[in-house]
This record gives C-alpha cells, structure tokens and sequence, in this order.
C-alpha cells in the first residue's frame, strides 16, 4: 500500500507566512503550493484556521493574520531547539482523550488525501422505486458539491486575473480558461435543477429535436444558399436556466436572386410543432411543463424504428442538457405514454 500524502494546519500557515501582510491565496493556489491533486483537505483545515483567528477569508482569497504569524514564528522555534537536542520533528508523545484539549488539532492531522487524483463518485444504481429515489438524492448531492467546486475555481481565478490587471501583467490567456469554467457552472446548475423537479437521467439515446432554446430572433441570414434543404438549422445556445425561449430548430427560408440566380437565405425563427405522434393530452401537458421550465437545451423524442404491419410506437419525450465545450450531454426523460393495442 503507497504511503498517504497528510496535510495540517501548519503546512498551510507556512505557505501563507511568504505573502506580504495584504496579499492573499486563494484555495487553488494553495493546493497547488502543497502539491496536492485535489482541494479537499485543504476546506476543513481552511475552516478551522478562521475559526481559530490565524488566517482570513476574503474576497479575493485567505491570508494570514497576526496570531497566525505568531503560530508560525512558534512552530519554528520548537522545530530548531528541538534538533538541537537530537529529538525528532515528526516523532509525537500518544495523549489520552483526557489530555486533548483542543479536539480541532487532532482533527486536522486526520485529514489525508489518499489518492493522486480525485476519485469519481460510485455509478448510480437503481432496480426498485425506492432505489430510484435513493439514487436521485445522491446525484442531486453530488450535483451540490460539483457546483460549489466549479463556483471556487471561478473566483480563484477571477483573483489571479484581477492580480495579474493591478500589477500591469498579461491577462486576457485566462479569459478561456473563464469561459470554460462557467459553462461547466451552467451546465452543472441546470443539471442539479433538472434533477430537484424530479427528471430522470436515462441513456443518451439519439432524439428527434423539434424545439431548441435560443435568444436568436432570426436564423443565420449572412450565407445564401443554392438549396432550400441547405440552410442551416438554429442551434441550442446552452443558456442559463429560465433564458431565451423555445422555438423549431428548423426557420423560415425566403428566396432571393442574385446575378439572375436564385438563392435560399434563412429568415425568422418559428414556433416548435409538436409531432402528431403526441397526440396523447398527458404527453403533451407534460412536455409543456417541461418547455415552460426552460431547464433543458433541447427537447425531442426518441422514437424506435417503425415494424412493417404493426400500429405505431408511441415515442418518449426527452430533454438534453448541452455542454458542447467539454463534449458531454445529459438526456432526462419527459414523458411516455404506453399504447394498449401494441399488446
């Protein structure tokens, strides 16, 4: 077995003690002076620290306050007379439970990150109703604590930007890396809004889209072209959650001549047409709950191939939830209903 990677309270004090008295770290930076692959030792120790007065959380990052210093400049001191009789740094005397006094020293010796990096969270499973709820509040959970995680990350880095315009240095490289990390915020927002109004993650089965949620007003109107059929669709835009609204990915298309030449150019957006397969009243009422949440990016059916002599399948009413930048997508399930005669 590797032997694990410990982190306390005064490894942080350290790296804190080399700022100057006004200048901060955020949680990032500090892991990475640490070397750790992940943050989450670091939050409890963090917390504990401004509990104890040593170190502050501001808006731009922690620092260290004057007991704080006073703690380092001690810890030194014991360290150095210590070698100088020969004693071990790292060598403790067990206390009884009766002999502690301060219980959040203890603690944050016990805070160990285990692993080179961080570890997923276990695959969700579920065979019974009861399973399925279980499930549910677990991703919901998750979906929390990933949010918060993406939420540090953007004011780290918002820090280091803001750091980088007082001291007159390059900034505009980390624009990207900002851009990335809120469209994972939204993403993960949206996701963590799906699941508290009770959709269900199914596989990401190919959807037949007849709504998408955009701001645009008109389709892409800057290209002509020779063919009807060739004019572009309107895009999903993944906004936040409540932005923009439904329409038909397919526009209106007008033609236009041009050098005695005939073109197709697209023109305004239109409203989303709901298939004739849902004709059912519960289909569609819940599919307009869905649209009138304007959680999902797209919204579509899944539609199984249709048998030769056979009556029609009824198709399921799916939403995906966009995240083109990192190449994911989740799809939630909407709604079905059973038709009794394919029995």
């Amino acid at each position: 077995m590797e032997p694990t990677h410990t982190v306390s309270e005064k490894d942080i004090l350290r790296v804190l003690s080399g700022l100057e008295p006004e200048q901060t770290l955020g949680i990032i930076s500090i892991r990475d002076e640490l070397k750790l692959s992940t943050a989450e030792p670091l939050r409890l120790l963090l917390e504990i620290l401004c509990e104890k007065g040593q170190i502050e959380n501001t808006e731009y990052g922690y620092k260290l306050l004057a007991s704080g210093r006073e703690e380092v400049s001690k810890q030194d001191f014991i360290e150095v007379k210590s070698s100088e009789v020969g004693i071990p740094t790292t060598e403790v005397e067990p206390m009884l439970p009766a002999q502690i006094d301060d219980p959040y020293s203890m603690m944050s010796e016990a805070v160990t990150d285990f692993i080179d990096q961080e570890k997923p969270p276990l695959p969700l499973i579920a065979v019974t109703a009861n399973e399925l709820a279980a499930s549910q509040a677990e991703l919901s959970q998750w979906c929390e604590t990933k949010i918060e995680r993406v939420k540090e990350e953007e004011r780290e880095l918002r820090h280091q930007m803001d750091y980088a315009k007082s001291h007159r240095w390059s900034w505009r490289g980390h624009q990207n890396q900002l851009k990335r990390i809120q469209d994972n915020l939204v993403f993960y927002e949206k996701v963590a809004e799906a699941v508290r109004k009770g959709y269900l993650v199914i596989p990401n089965l190919p959807i037949t889209t007849f709504a998408v949620r955009t701001t645009q007003q008109y389709g892409d109107n800057r290209l002509m072209y020779p063919r009807w059929d060739q004019v572009p669709q309107v895009q999903a835009e993944q906004l936040k959650a409540g932005a923009g609204k439904y329409v038909n990915p397919e526009v209106d298309r007008i033609p236009k001549q041009k050098d005695d030449k005939s073109y197709w150019v697209a023109d305004k957006v239109l409203n989303p047409i709901f298939p004739v397969q849902l004709a059912e009243p519960f289909v569609i009422e819940e599919t307009k709950k869905a649209l009138a949440l304007k959680i999902f990016d797209e919204v579509g059916t899944v539609e199984p191939p249709p048998q030769p002599r056979t009556v029609p399948a009824d198709p399921i009413v799916a939403g995906r939830i966009l995240n083109r930048r990192n190449k994911r997508h989740l799809t939630f399930f909407i709604a079905w209903w059973f038709n009794w005669e394919m029995l």
